[in-house]
């Protein structure tokens, strides 16, 4: 999250850019600016709780708006599904694994998270461990590993603040912590077609 206006900044470009918009947590301390944003861009903006996001559920608004913490939803063309989960105490709640008995009929699966269940590589080789396996070795993040192999062709999440793309066990992983805290502000655009998908920077925000 970071400074409000900062992750305001990047919402409204990412909002306008893109058809569907996920971002994946530590919202604190803009819990305004992003449910704001969620009242007017509900049908293509998502969220996922981040470890810093005590105040997450406060997003909803009875009556008018539902924030979940888990969540599925597949593209009207049938080209993707998104999984939204909550991993943001390094653990999986069942709502969130019951999300992975069926991706249903798309083409491509993308699973989002806060927290990666593996070891992040960073541009410069360098390994970071600011993941669901910060703490040791973690059941639930083997877990996630391997439903990922079996119904999933990317994840991205954020937790570390800065940007890089792997390649993981399951296929590619995207880690965007840029949305606020990280000094500089940018998201990761994915573009997809039925014969593939690709992923680029933004320009720099700020």
């Amino acid at each position: 999250g970071g400074a409000p206006e900062r992750l305001a900044k990047v919402l409204d470009a990412a909002l306008v850019a893109c058809d569907y918009v996920v971002q994946v947590g530590d919202l604190e301390p803009a819990y305004e600016q992003v449910r704001s944003r969620l009242l007017t861009n509900g049908h293509k903006f998502f969220t996922v709780p981040g470890n810093h996001d005590a105040g997450y559920d406060g997003l909803s608004v009875p009556g008018v708006l539902t924030v979940e913490r888990n969540w599925k939803f597949t593209t009207p063309d049938g080209l993707a599904t998104f999984i939204g989960i909550d991993n943001s105490d390094r653990h999986l709640t069942d709502a969130g694994r019951a999300l992975f008995i069926d991706r249903g009929p798309s083409i491509y699966g993308f699973v989002f998270a806060h927290m990666s269940p593996w070891p992040i590589m960073l541009p410069d080789g360098n390994v970071n461990n600011h993941t669901m396996l910060e703490g040791g070795p973690n059941p639930d993040a083997d877990w996630l590993v391997a439903q990922l192999k079996l119904r999933a062709d990317a994840m991205a999440c954020g937790h570390y603040h800065g940007a890089t793309l792997q390649r993981a066990p399951w296929g590619d992983l995207i880690v965007e912590g840029r949305g606020g805290a990280a000094p500089d502000l940018a998201y990761t655009l994915v573009t997809v077609i039925p014969d593939g998908w690709s992923y680029q920077s933004s320009p720099a925000l700020g």
